[in-house]
């Protein structure tokens, strides 16, 4: 097991205890326990939905050999940037405007409205670039729809494909990729 699935593994036991507290809480509030005949309830109080427990096994929209990690977006960090179950990954072949550079808001609300947080989304690891990058993972992000969100940024004028990765990628046949610029 790798290191990234061994993350997702832990995330998703962790989810699955909050998920079994949150249930037995839900008992609880509405006098359902059979320990406390005498717990009232509050009809005032909102509960939470429960929290979705993140898939952490393999998915079919990924190829190659390096890891596939399905799970709950966490965090929308940038255009190009999200968390899945709390692993950062950075999207392979795609650059879309940092903090502070025009179009770097219009790319994060552009990325958050295809991956939403709370939503699943299958990140497949770059066989060409399984080191990472600055403690990401590098990846093709799939997201509602199966829509791939490295192609729906370069479609949307939201990103442009980066070059000096395109000789190392797994991605790089894809046409999305080939369309736009790698060749």
């Amino acid at each position: 097991m790798n290191r990234l699935q061994k993350v997702g593994a832990g995330i998703g036991i962790a989810f699955g205890i909050l998920i079994a507290l949150a249930v037995l809480g839900y008992a609880v509030s509405s006098g359902n326990s059979s320990t406390d005949s005498k717990v009232t309830t509050d009809s005032s109080i909102q509960k939470e939905p429960p929290i979705q427990e993140p898939i952490s096994q393999p998915s079919p929209e990924c190829t190659g050999t390096a890891s596939c990690l399905t799970g709950i977006v966490t965090k929308v960090v940038d255009g190009d940037t999200l968390d899945i179950n709390g692993t950062r990954i950075r999207l392979a072949l795609v650059n879309t405007p940092e903090l502070g550079q025009n179009g770097y808001g219009q790319a994060k609300q552009f990325a958050t409205s295809l991956c939403p947080v709370g939503s699943t989304a299958t990140a497949d690891e770059d066989d060409g670039q399984t080191a990472g990058s600055f403690g990401r993972t590098i990846a093709k992000v799939t997201c509602k729809e199966n829509k791939v969100l490295n192609s729906e940024l370069l479609v949307a004028g939201m990103a442009v494909i980066d070059t000096r990765f395109c000789g190392k990628s797994e991605f790089t046949g894809e046409n999305w990729a080939k369309i736009n610029g790698c060749e």
